[in-house]
């Protein structure tokens, strides 16, 4: 499992970076990411890239803090090498594109789980700290 976990954030990092040269306006984050703080001009759009496995049910409950907009919201499958067959159950990665569109400070919180299932307070947490000038 965690040699799943590691290929998945290699992949998110490898993708990341191929996204980033294609948008110069646009900046992406990861689970490595999470906890940092970040300044954005009004108006600008960037992405959130974080790892998923809904085949197992567990996903992430994103929360926008006011003076975010969620403009696109996507899963998409790992990436199989050509020649392989896919893995049974294999995750992928949640992709939101938001926009930053009111100044003040917001937040971007999210909790990795089963929707069904109470919180135990051991869930995966992620929180990115954003400043709109």
């Amino acid at each position: 499992m965690k040699l799943v976990t590691t290929l998945l954030l290699i992949s998110a990092v490898l993708l990341c970076g191929c996204i980033e040269e294609e948008s110069q306006n646009q900046s992406v984050f990861t689970e490595a990411d999470n906890g940092r703080t970040m300044s954005f001009e009004n108006g600008t759009v960037f992405q959130l890239n974080l790892s998923e496995n809904p085949t197992t049910g567990y996903s992430w409950e994103l929360e926008l803090g006011a003076g975010l907009t969620l403009l696109n919201d996507n899963f998409s499958e790992e990436q199989v090498p050509e020649g392989e067959k896919p893995l049974l159950g294999a995750g992928g990665f949640h992709t939101w594109e938001i926009e930053a569109d009111s100044r003040g400070n917001t937040q971007i919180k999210g909790i990795y789980k089963r929707p069904w299932e109470n919180e135990t307070g051991t869930e995966d947490n992620f929180t990115l700290n954003i400043e709109v000038i």
